[in-house]
């Protein structure tokens, strides 16, 4: 396996706030609402399913056979979570009852192994698509993030940095694997990692196959977009969409674009505590890149 790599000294995150944001109620009470998290090291979670890329984190898959699931189930699944339980339903043969299926019937329909086959996929997607993510990058002067990502130079960016006497920051973030070809996952697959999320301390992984999935299914991308140098903070499904804290980061300054706007500036000032660094982008003179200039904070 290869060795991980240690979490980036500092971390940004581009924002897409203008002057404009300012006059509109509901932007400016987001905006609002987003620094005052940011000063306590949290940040917004969303669904990994709303991700602008259908391929981010979205594997190939192939069919395990009927042979190799039925075995799963009956030598491991069952014996641990029951013998009525599906990754969906604790008790589905109660559950088809409920709604007036006989309870042979249902049994029968449980131990359809075909049938678990064709549902799997989809149970898994509903599984990987309500996982959480934060997107960062390691970078403050990627000219195309600012462009895309924070109203073309017009916003800032959040600066995080890691605790120093902290030994990696692994366990805050993981770095997106930018990959050539799509990663592949079995049924089997599909249903070992389904058993270790809904029974934790009674189904594990072995390391490799638990990172294998977890880097198919959360991580890894297409090399398209490997110039954004991303890193992710990652919630398991049992989370709702929100803000959570990114460990062992504290925010530790505000970048501002090469157009952002004085009114931008000066009103992040206000709410702001005076100990985080401000700083602005400008175009350099003669290349294509970035040059940073610190500004002077009114409490500095």
């Amino acid at each position: 396996m290869a060795e991980l790599k240690p979490a980036p000294t500092n971390l940004y995150r581009y924002r897409g706030y203008t002057k404009t944001s300012l006059d509109d109620s509901k932007s400016f009470d987001r905006l609002k609402l987003e620094i005052e998290n940011a000063q306590r090291s949290r940040v917004w979670h969303s669904r990994l399913s709303e991700q602008n890329d259908p391929f981010d984190t979205n594997p190939a898959f192939v069919d395990s056979s009927i042979k190799e699931v039925k075995d799963f189930f009956e030598k491991s699944f069952w014996p641990i979570a029951g013998r009525n339980a599906t990754f969906a339903n604790e008790d589905f043969v109660k559950a088809l009852a409920d709604h007036g299926v006989s309870k042979s019937k249902a049994r029968r329909h449980l131990k359809d192994f075909g049938q678990h086959i064709k549902t799997t996929r989809a149970t898994f997607s509903d599984y990987r698509s309500s996982s959480l993510i934060a997107c960062f990058s390691d970078r403050p002067d990627n000219v195309l993030m600012w462009s895309y990502y924070s109203s073309s130079h017009a916003s800032f960016a959040f600066e995080f940095a890691r605790d120093p006497s902290t030994s990696s920051g692994r366990e805050a973030v993981g770095d997106v694997r930018y990959v050539s070809e799509r990663p592949m996952l079995s049924t089997l697959d599909m249903m070992h990692r389904m058993a270790a999320w809904r029974f934790p301390d009674k189904f594990q992984l072995s390391g490799e196959d638990e990172a294998r999935i977890d880097n198919a299914t959360l991580l890894c991308k297409s090399e398209h977009w490997r110039h954004e140098n991303e890193w992710r903070s990652l919630k398991t499904p049992k989370f709702d969409p929100g803000y959570y804290q990114i460990p062992n980061y504290m925010l530790s300054g505000i970048v501002f674009g090469a157009r952002s706007s004085r009114s931008l500036i000066e009103f992040l000032d206000s709410i702001v505590r005076p100990s985080v660094r401000f700083s602005q982008a400008k175009l350099d003179e003669s290349d294509y890149r970035l040059v940073f200039n610190s500004l002077e904070r009114l409490d500095g």
